[in-house]
């Protein structure tokens, strides 16, 4: 088998590489997740290694962004200006939501013990606690600390 390298720029083949069979240059897949912001609102997460669907998350609408908070954890933000985090454990059952701005959000980043997130209006930061559930329930409580907005 052979596999092409083709340039950005002048759309010629670069490189050629001979002798290439697929599948034997995987690394570090195992127990990795690809998670997709998708626009009939659904956050879907595939396994890097297995290739298959292991949640499927309805969301309040279009999603636009989505990232990792944690190895535990994630945030998604859509379209209609809604916040949903969600343990990665038990997707079913979001931790916390709720609708941030009328804009849609446009983008999440993880930072220290919460994220960023943007709309078109404003810039806010969310900071959340995650505690072991003390009711014996499967997961993780949540305490809503703190929130910073900037902007109008």
């Amino acid at each position: 088998m052979q596999l092409k390298v083709w340039s950005a720029e002048t759309g010629q083949c670069a490189a050629t590489m001979v002798g290439h069979r697929a599948g034997d240059r995987e690394v570090l897949t195992e127990g990795k997740l690809l998670l997709l912001g998708c626009e009939n609102s659904n956050l879907l997460a595939y396994g890097l290694q297995s290739r298959k669907k292991i949640f499927d998350v309805p969301c309040h609408g279009a999603v636009n962004c989505c990232c990792f908070l944690s190895d535990i954890s994630a945030v998604c933000g859509t379209e209609d200006g809604h916040l949903t985090v969600i343990d990665l454990r038990n997707p079913r059952v979001p931790l916390k939501e709720w609708k941030e701005s009328r804009s849609a959000i446009l983008s999440v980043c993880p930072y220290n013990r919460g994220f960023w997130s943007s709309s078109g209006r404003n810039i806010v930061f969310n900071c959340i606690k995650f505690n072991q559930s003390t009711d014996g329930a499967d997961g993780f409580g949540h305490d809503y600390l703190a929130k910073w907005k900037l902007g109008k």
